[in-house]
């Protein structure tokens, strides 16, 4: 249960209010109560007290519109200004560690629905309301809850139509379950245990912890009806608690406690503990799992990364009221100048992102930190350096202690992401090609560097192992980049190539020309072409969409200079086009310009770089790529000079990537044998912990 923070602040206001001339309380129309039912909703019918919502009374009656009636952002912001700042100086003054506590602020905005009860069991009176004091005085003998449980058809309206219109992209899909484990002894009470799922020894799904969480502080909730709208919203301020550090003993009791939890759909909260099995000792007992309501919500929220950044730093100045005001603002109105995008993530897509090896070593913290990175493309569009996780110890050191670091990697990671490789695998091969179009499966290893955005507010001082490490991070922005320095080409073309007996296969020379097609927001096209050397023109020979992403796991290597990537993808290739959109296709191309002295490779005149009202070119890649290979595995090392006309931002870097060619053609066989294709990227990344994370060259 979250609890409310000391002077905890909470409003309610209703919007749209009416033009001036009626008075300052006065609201743009008559409401009342009505009478509202939760279906399967058992926590707030309680004593038989009716749930109420307010509503329009006189849903057909046009009012004379101000300018704060259409905008109701601009009353909002000035409503509710000294309270953010009030609120915001308190999450200021009171974030970071305390103890063994660390405390993060967040701020949200939540989709939902205020529903009122009245205090005393008694007839309600459903007459109706023009004046606001009025409805303010009546209300006060009623409850006011925040109901976070939206429809289906909102969901289904915001990921479709939405999501696509504000220009929002992807980020990442997570599972978990939150277990409540009362500790008995300890002063904190209850804690939050977050955990995935994976397989176990014998196959049945265990709990794996990752987080432990103590119960939010509640410092601002600024409840708004929105008498118009279907759906109200919160503004919501908290403070997040982390428990860290936790000692080894504590986190040994709680994973045994954990991992006895059974993974059950059948169950509600879809978790069950054996007979007595929910609380083994004499300090931990099983409380809560998700809800012992049983009920089963969804629910929507905002956020905005700008304002809880600047929150959380000390050395720049409280955010102000007008941030949230351009956000209610471009919520309605912002729209992409290019809609394409060039990522796609399937609907069960899975993202992971873990720490390896596991290690136990009391001593990880002293040598553990975040290092500043210099990457001027990042730089640019963030405004700031990224970091990276940096270990400092050396390598002889960490031979020396002998079990301080896992000794077999690859086993562990497997380990956790074995569950998420079998869906997935699963679900790649069971994506239909729809027509005119070939969906081709297909998993790669990408070596690079995973790079997180500042928080100053946190800090790695107490962490003791890479559960703690993958905690305390799992609160940073992270991306992964692939572009790895010319010392580590030149190791892999001279050394591991030969060393693992991979042969030489091809090398290609290719031109990407990404064109964004109108008609299909979010779609990018991809021409790949080669330049005809006769006539110096390009020549088309392979038309892909955006690929469609289905699991993502970025491995962070403590104890090595470079990170990898799974990546489970399918490729989505045009096999059919009218002849339409071949020629306006075709007119695009034939009017690039081969340039070795701009960005990309190519250029086009003033103009050409779109065709009609339908397409546009977004983007162009120029890539020289060399292919080595044995009956195993199949490397590629590939020179890439990008461009992104929506930016106008290029970087060249240097890629190298690992297929396995064998675990591809049995996804695409009819008969997956999952089992094989777990033990082929088991043995992948022992060769590549064994060989290509042997490198000891710097970054930079």
């Amino acid at each position: 249960m979250d609890y409310e923070a000391e002077g905890k602040i909470s409003k309610w206001y209703v919007i749209p209010y009416s033009d001036e001339s009626c008075g300052d309380d006065r609201l743009a129309c008559s409401v009342h109560l009505q009478k509202f039912a939760l279906p399967g909703d058992y926590h707030y019918s309680d004593y038989g007290r009716e749930r109420m919502i307010l509503v329009k009374a006189d849903t057909n009656k046009v009012v004379n519109k101000t300018e704060a009636d259409d905008c109701p952002w601009l009353s909002l912001g000035d409503w509710v200004e000294d309270d953010l700042d009030t609120a915001f100086e308190r999450a200021r003054d009171t974030m970071g560690q305390r103890g063994a506590e660390m405390k993060v602020p967040r701020f949200v905005i939540r989709f939902g629905k205020i529903l009122f009860q009245p205090k005393r069991k008694r007839s309600v009176s459903l007459k109706s309301f023009s004046n606001g004091s009025d409805v303010e005085d009546y209300l006060s003998n009623f409850y006011r809850r925040y109901h976070v449980n939206v429809p289906d058809s909102f969901v289904e309206a915001t990921l479709n139509d939405l999501v696509p219109k504000s220009g929002l992209d992807f980020d990442d899909k997570k599972e978990h379950y939150a277990v409540k484990v009362y500790d008995r002894f300890g002063s904190h009470g209850t804690l939050l245990c977050k955990c995935s799922a994976i397989e176990g020894d014998e196959g049945v799904g265990e709990l794996d912890l990752k987080k432990i969480e103590l119960d939010k502080e509640r410092q601002l909730d600024i409840d708004i009806s929105c008498l118009d709208k279907n759906l109200d919203l919160r503004l919501q301020l908290s403070r997040k608690r982390f428990l860290l550090p936790v000692e080894d003993d504590e986190r040994h009791s709680l994973r045994k406690l954990i991992r006895t939890g059974v993974v059950d759909s059948k169950e509600k909260c879809g978790l069950r503990w054996p007979l007595g099995r929910e609380s083994p000792g004499g300090r931990y007992r099983v409380d809560e799992v998700a809800s012992s309501t049983g009920e089963v919500t969804q629910d929507a929220s905002l956020r905005i990364p700008e304002l809880t950044m600047q929150l959380r730093d000390k050395s720049k100045p409280i955010p102000s009221a007008d941030m949230l005001h351009d956000t209610l603002k471009n919520s309605k109105q912002q729209k992409s100048l290019f809609p394409g995008t060039k990522i796609l993530y399937a609907k069960d897509s899975v993202f992971r992102w873990i720490v390896a090896p596991d290690d136990q070593d009391d001593q990880l913290a002293s040598s553990i930190r975040l290092k500043e990175f210099s990457c001027e493309s990042i730089e640019r569009k963030d405004g700031q350096k990224p970091m990276i996780l940096v270990c400092d110890r050396a390598q002889e050191e960490m031979n020396e202690k002998g079990n301080s670091f896992d000794k077999s990697p690859w086993v562990s990671i497997v380990q956790k992401i074995q569950e998420d490789l079998l869906a997935s695998f699963q679900i790649a091969r069971s994506e239909v090609s729809k027509d005119g179009e070939q969906n081709v499966p297909r998993f790669v290893i990408r070596f690079g560097k995973i790079l997180f955005q500042d928080s100053p507010s946190i800090n790695l001082d107490d962490v003791n192992n890479s559960s703690d490490v993958e905690n305390v991070l799992g609160l940073y922005k992270k991306r992964y980049y692939t572009n790895v320095p010319t010392s580590f080409v030149d190791a892999v073309l001279g050394d591991y190539v030969p060393r693992i007996g991979l042969d030489f296969v091809e090398e290609k020379e290719n031109y990407y020309v990404k064109v964004c097609d109108k008609s299909r927001p979010h779609v990018t096209i991809s021409c790949k072409c080669r330049v005809t050397e006769a006539v110096g023109e390009l020549d088309t020979y392979k038309i892909e969409l955006n690929e469609l992403r289905h699991l993502i796991a970025d491995i962070s290597c403590l104890d090595k200079n470079l990170d990898l990537r799974l990546l489970l993808s399918s490729k989505r290739i045009l096999t059919s086009l009218t002849d339409d959109d071949k020629d306006s296709l075709s007119n695009i191309l034939k009017s690039a310009v081969i340039d070795s002295e701009v960005k990309g490779g190519l250029r086009w005149p003033l103009g050409k770089e779109s065709f009609g009202d339908r397409y546009i070119v977004v983007g162009v890649w120029h890539t020289k790529a060399k292919t080595f290979s044995n009956s195993s595995m199949r490397l590629k090392v590939r020179h890439a000079d990008r461009f992104d006309f929506r930016t106008s931002t290029g970087e060249v870097s240097q890629e190298a990537s690992l297929r396995v060619p064998e675990l591809t053609k049995l996804l695409r066989d009819e008969n997956l044998d999952l089992n094989s294709m777990i033990d082929m990227v088991r043995d992948t990344l022992k060769l590549i912990w064994g060989h290509f994370l042997q490198w000891e060259g710097s970054l930079t």
